[in-house]
């Protein structure tokens, strides 16, 4: 969907009454920057926008809006910024419009801004993607699965699992099969410097993290990560940089789109393997960490199907196309870094408040695995 499709009168005819009689509610500000953005004041909510999904520094709702006379908009969502990270938002709808523009299955950005503070979070309005987080299969497959061993066809029960395999890696595979020279003409057309989706960039971030939470024992694991990057070939590709099921939607014929590319990087392919490789289950918290007690049984089911997907991903991958093991290992160890940091922000922000990555255990598997990689022993965890 473009502006262009909303587009009715000039923007400029949204009256004073208007605006004085909604009140500045989150939704109310929402709904100002649209009308403005898209040049449509006669838009209003057809329904007060709902709660879709929730995640560790988002929150996405499903926007049902419509025109004068009750003429239905198309669906969109919102994602709506926690973390206060300066452009986040113009970022990641560059990269999903440049993508968009370029064939890839990622949801088109419809408008964005930074939001009124205390008010409306940085916001990125984009298309509604039809279908399912790959995710949400996993307990089904399993079901599946076990009813299948009990009728004694474990090699169908192999058969159900492929679409879990095999779409990441094809998907994967696309991505970085992307031609970057015209990714990086898309995202200028876009106003979008592609440095700022450099690894420097990366790096830069991770020292504001650490001045931020005064994480100075982290700072040898720094140095090492700058002293050892690879110099290799350049491969650079796009990577997504948070890549797992969870940000996978399918339909009944296949992948329909990548979702949240607020870690999108500029990088060799191994940058998004080694993200992955760091989320095995080796390296994963269950709920038990996160101080739920009551979800623990929960955590303990997914522990065992927790590599689904993680451990063979990295297999299937080098199947159609060769990957650097020092590379890998570098970014497996770039990636723990990135979690550390990550963990201590999430945690100061939210006053103590556990978050995935914050319990003594799993910041202990994920500096022992660092360690093992580059040497360097942080005291810490």
């Amino acid at each position: 969907m473009d502006p262009a499709d909303l587009d009715s009168t000039d923007a400029s005819a949204i009256s004073v009454a208007d605006s004085e009689a909604r009140p500045q509610t989150r939704d109310g500000a929402l709904l100002a920057a649209l009308r403005e953005q898209l040049r449509t004041p006669d838009l209003d909510w057809a329904e007060p926008p709902r709660p879709l999904a929730r995640g560790a520094e988002s929150i996405v709702l499903d926007l049902s809006l419509k025109r004068l006379g009750n003429e239905p908009a198309p669906p969109l969502v919102v994602r709506l910024l926690q973390a206060e990270e300066p452009g986040q938002v113009r970022r990641e709808a560059a990269v999903q419009g440049a993508l968009a523009a370029l064939g890839f299955p990622a949801p088109r950005p419809i408008a964005n801004g930074e939001g009124t503070p205390g008010i409306l979070q940085p916001f990125l309005v984009m298309e509604r993607t039809p279908g399912r987080v790959l995710f949400s299969l996993l307990p089904a497959l399993v079901l599946i699965t076990i009813a299948l061993f009990a009728l004694q066809l474990a090699i169908v029960s192999l058969l159900v699992w492929i679409p879990w395999f095999v779409l990441p890696v094809l998907l994967q595979r696309k991505l970085h099969g992307l031609p970057v020279a015209e990714l990086e003409r898309a995202l200028a057309d876009r106003g979008l410097d592609p440095k700022e989706l450099g690894l420097a960039e990366r790096f830069a971030r991770l020292e504001r993290q650490l001045e931020h939470a005064e994480l100075r024992g982290l700072k040898p694991g720094l140095a090492w990560l700058r002293a050892n990057t690879p110099a290799g070939p350049n491969n650079t590709v796009l990577c997504h940089g948070d890549y797992w099921a969870g940000n996978i939607l399918v339909g009944f014929k296949g992948v329909t789109g990548l979702i949240d590319w607020s870690n999108a990087t500029l990088a060799a392919p191994e940058y998004d393997l080694g993200w992955s490789r760091v989320q095995d289950t080796g390296d994963l918290p269950t709920a038990h960490d996160l101080g739920e007690p009551w979800r623990s049984r929960l955590g303990a089911l997914w522990h065992p199907f927790a590599w689904i997907g993680m451990r063979p991903h990295c297999w299937l991958y080098r199947r159609f196309g060769s990957l650097d093991t020092k590379a890998l290992d570098y970014y497996t160890a770039f990636h723990c870094m990135r979690i550390l940091a990550w963990s201590h922000e999430q945690e100061a922000a939210a006053d103590g408040a556990a978050n995935l990555w914050s319990s003594p255990r799993a910041r202990a598997l994920v500096t022992s695995r660092f360690a093992r990689i580059t040497g360097v022993d942080l005291g810490y965890g």
